[in-house]
């Protein structure tokens, strides 16, 4: 695909082993596209509900990952939208305490506030995290602060300077606008949470 002249974005390639999208996407052409929508806190536990892209598989495909997501996480649901991609669909997974540990998720919530919505990417068996940059910004500074907040959590990162695809954009853009209207920029107050992990 044809990168677009828009934006730049930084982004860091993570570990992420056990992850079941990841494996699914190796040996199939599911790619798909994440961000966080909104976080509860209540004392030590953690909700976090993320809107999610399926792209680049069939129809059966899509429902045996949709309904090992269910397995897996407190609540799935499809969410109307129209997307650029033939075939892609848009879900809302929820994610408990236990799932935010296990994944090592809790350090996204402090990169949110670094450099604003991030956008997670699943295909070909690679996680990565797409930032978007400003456009006066010294992207390499920017990557040196992003690998600092990675490994002061432990992680490390591979990361490079990149354009995004006009369909992957226009998926971050769809993303980035429901984020906003949900209001979820930054960390929902202390709430009730949903059923305990």
């Amino acid at each position: 695909m044809r990168p677009v002249a828009g934006p730049r974005f930084l982004v860091a390639r993570l570990p992420a082993e056990g992850s079941f999208l990841l494996d699914r996407s190796r040996g199939t052409g599911l790619r798909a596209d994440l961000m966080q929508e909104s976080r509860k806190e209540n004392g030590d536990r953690v909700e976090i509900a993320s809107l999610l892209v399926l792209r680049g598989v069939d129809s059966g495909e899509r429902e045996v990952v949709l309904r090992e997501l269910a397995a897996r996480y407190r609540h799935v649901e499809e969410v109307p939208a129209n997307l650029p991609a033939t075939g892609a669909t848009l879900h809302r997974l929820t994610i408990g305490s236990k799932v935010v540990e296990a994944r090592g998720l809790g350090a996204l919530a402090g990169l949110m506030q670094e450099f604003g919505a991030t956008w997670s990417r699943i295909s070909a068996g690679a996680y990565e995290l797409w930032a978007p940059l400003p456009a006066d910004s010294d992207g390499e500074a920017t990557a040196a602060r992003l690998q600092a907040h990675f490994r002061d959590a432990g992680v490390d990162v591979q990361t490079r300077i990149a354009l995004p695809s006009l369909e992957d954009y226009e998926v971050f853009r769809i993303l980035t606008d429901r984020v906003k209207a949900a209001g979820a920029a930054s960390s929902a107050p202390a709430g009730a949470l949903r059923n305990p992990d």
